[in-house]
């Protein structure tokens, strides 16, 4: 990610032009998957004047809507019910969301937090 500041019109939504998690499409060496999101959204918030919403919102919705997941990207009735449980605030401190609590992939509990919930 280029270290130039950037600073989002939200008359025109340029946050939207951003998605996360883009360096997890191929092999590379050194990254840490998973982990580097949480890097990417702190970038973001604390680098590029993203609000923690915009943050999250781009590495969910936007991220599903320019993949054509029509089946995930947000909480609604018939959606996949992929979700991570966080400890704390993450559209109070972006950093939140290092503090998992539980991950669920298509509505299920992933077995690394079974009964710790």
């Amino acid at each position: 990610m280029s270290t130039q500041r950037f600073s989002p019109s939200h008359q025109g939504n340029q946050t939207d032009l951003f998605a996360s998690g883009s360096d997890s499409a191929g092999p590379a060496v050194g990254t840490a998957w998973g982990l580097s999101v949480h890097h990417e959204l702190f970038l973001f918030v604390k680098h590029c004047n993203f609000s923690p919403a915009e943050a999250l919102r781009a590495a969910t919705y936007l991220n599903a809507k320019r993949f054509k997941f029509s089946d995930r990207g947000e909480i609604k009735p018939g959606l996949r019910a992929d979700l991570v449980l966080v400890e704390g605030n993450p559209l109070e401190d972006i950093d939140h969301t290092l503090n998992l609590r539980g991950v669920w992939k298509d509505g299920v509990l992933c077995k690394t937090y079974e009964g710790m919930l």
